[in-house]
């Protein structure tokens, strides 16, 4: 669909992924160029899933997350 759509994004977001704390089998949708993060869920609600551009320089900030 991406493909389809002829635009690169840099960043991807998807919310309400519904991955929780405790799951230990993440699927990973892996998308050809693109690094995969992901923040769980406390609740069977939420949760964020992105994918950020490999060319991209970034950190992740656990100072303001769950």
């Amino acid at each position: 669909m991406l493909h389809q759509l002829k635009h690169e994004f840099s960043i991807i977001g998807l919310t309400e992924t519904i991955i929780k704390l405790d799951s230990f089998n993440i699927p990973n949708y892996e998308v050809p160029g693109y690094q995969f993060i992901w923040q769980p869920s406390l609740s069977n609600a939420g949760g964020v899933r992105l994918y950020i551009k490999e060319n991209l320089s970034f950190h992740l900030r656990s100072d303001i997350s769950q």
